[in-house]
């Protein structure tokens, strides 16, 4: 079945399983396994668990994936077109995705497969379920006939139609029908023939699909982070009324927040307003009304309402390498070498020989800040987790200790001690201090992470040693979490 211009494949399908990477419900296969693997087809996408409408044009597969993901053990009605100009999918008779595309379709001489691709059997690419009512026609459907074909599935109608734009005024029409039983067919029996006159048709009114004008967050949530959007499908049937138009009034706690008017609209699309989560306050109920008019008449619609939760969003920054080192004097312990090598962890170390007969037997703080930070000004510091990657060489039983861990605010070491009482590691091992919670008994404000004297200082001492020890530091990295009752994400 080659049509190289204008097509429509239709099915309803009962998908068991997604198991398999990639399955067919309608495939007129390629003489090959190869690009374009598939003249037409309407299966799954090999990557992701949504529906693809793939067309071979010009030697190379065309690709349209569905915006939605494919529904298991509940029957679903499936309709691809193409028009020459455009690809679409629709999805139980809402239009889901489309993609502007021209070229002819390929023809060749393979034969058209239900449930596999015959290009392909060693990919096993089977249809897991059951796939009914499959219909290929040689014509793109409209948006109308779409919808139509949808109710009639969902209501046990099997109905052929033929919408108003397909008819011409003063032309006759009649149908023929054949009885089958698949093997036989009966004689034609012919309709009567109907004219098609030239009058005037009362103007009809436009119509939402089911379901529509709905309202939620980007993601569904509907957190107080998010934005939100309202969203609607809708359809005018009349021949010579094809302008849409539409306002849109939001409202917050019953009462009107704000309107946008004569906004036009693309007969039969998804179209989505969205309202940008700054204009969002916890607690608060949101609705909107959708006024959708053509040129003569108009229907009014609402939205169910909707609660703006009381949540939080939590985030992260980091981890950072810091970017300035120093030796910070303690009494007259002995000084880090290199304190910069500390900035990469590239088994380049800053590191300070240690005395175990020295009085105190303790080094220097290694001091390491300006870790580039940019928090948001409205950022809630919830944490600050310090990692340092360090080693001590050589096995010596009771050697080299934290001595202190402590952060520095505004170039002032302070804060809770994080020395640890376990001895170092005798290679390269990053040590955690603090968490996602651990404030380090301080208050801060994002300017205190975003200020270049912001960093951590660390210093050693050896216990039961019998010879000087070499402490290494290869690398200091922070991580900053943080959260905002207010911050859009």
């Amino acid at each position: 079945m080659d049509l190289t211009e204008n097509i429509t494949v239709e099915s309803w399908v009962y998908v068991r399983s997604t198991i398999n990477n990639v399955f067919n419900v309608i495939s007129k296969g390629h003489t090959s396994c190869s690009n374009p693997y598939s003249i037409y087809r309407l299966g799954k996408d090999d990557s992701t668990q949504k529906w693809t409408w793939d067309l071979g044009i010009s030697g190379s597969r065309t690709r349209l994936i569905s915006g939605s993901d494919i529904q298991t053990n509940v029957w679903t009605h499936l309709i691809a077109t193409y028009d020459g100009v455009n690809m679409k999918i629709y999805i139980n008779g809402v239009q889901d995705n489309y993609k502007a595309q021209t070229g002819s379709i390929m023809i060749n001489n393979v034969e058209l497969n239900v449930g596999d691709n015959p290009s392909c059997p060693q990919a096993e690419e089977y249809f897991n379920g059951i796939i009914d009512q499959v219909k290929i026609y040689n014509r793109s459907l409209s948006a109308e006939q779409v919808y139509q074909n949808y109710l009639n599935g969902i209501n046990n109608y099997d109905l052929k139609n033929l919408v108003n734009k397909e008819l011409n005024g003063g032309s006759t029409y009649k149908a023929t029908l054949y009885a089958t039983d698949g093997e036989d067919d009966s004689l034609p029996r012919n309709t009567s023939e109907l004219s098609i006159l030239n009058v005037y048709i009362p103007n009809s009114l436009p119509f939402f699909y089911l379901g529509y004008p709905k309202i939620n967050s980007t993601d569904e949530t509907n957190l107080t982070i998010k934005d939100l959007r309202t969203s609607f499908i809708a359809t005018d049937a009349d021949v010579n009324d094809r302008t849409l138009r539409f306002n849109i009034t939001w409202y917050t706690n019953n009462l009107t927040n704000f309107s946008l008017n004569n906004l036009y609209y693309t007969n039969g699309t998804l179209k989505v307003e969205k309202l940008m989560c700054t204009n969002l306050t916890q607690g608060q109920t949101w609705k909107a009304q959708i006024n959708l008019f053509d040129n003569v008449t108009n229907v009014v619609k609402n939205t169910s309402e909707l609660l703006i939760l009381n949540t939080s969003a939590n985030f992260s920054q980091g981890y950072n390498d810091g970017n300035s080192f120093a030796n910070v004097d303690i009494e007259t312990s002995p000084d880090w070498i290199n304190p910069g090598n500390a900035q990469a962890s590239d088994n380049v170390y800053s590191t300070v020989l240690l005395n175990p007969t020295a009085d105190p037997p303790n080094s220097d703080y290694l001091q390491a800040t300006n870790f580039n930070f940019s928090m948001p000004g409205n950022a809630v510091i919830n944490g600050i987790l310090i990692e340092i990657e360090k080693n001590e060489g050589e096995y010596v039983q009771s050697s080299i200790f934290d001595k202190s861990v402590k952060i520095v605010k505004n170039d002032v070491i302070s804060g809770e001690d994080k020395a640890k009482s376990a001895e170092w590691p005798t290679s390269d091992e990053y040590s955690s201090y603090g968490n996602s919670t651990d404030l380090w008994g301080l208050s801060w404000n994002s300017s205190d992470i975003n200020t270049d004297n912001f960093g951590v200082a660390i210093a050693t001492n050896i216990t039961g040693a019998n010879k000087d020890r070499t402490a290494s530091i290869d690398n200091i990295r922070i991580t900053v979490y943080y959260s905002s009752q207010d911050m859009c994400g």
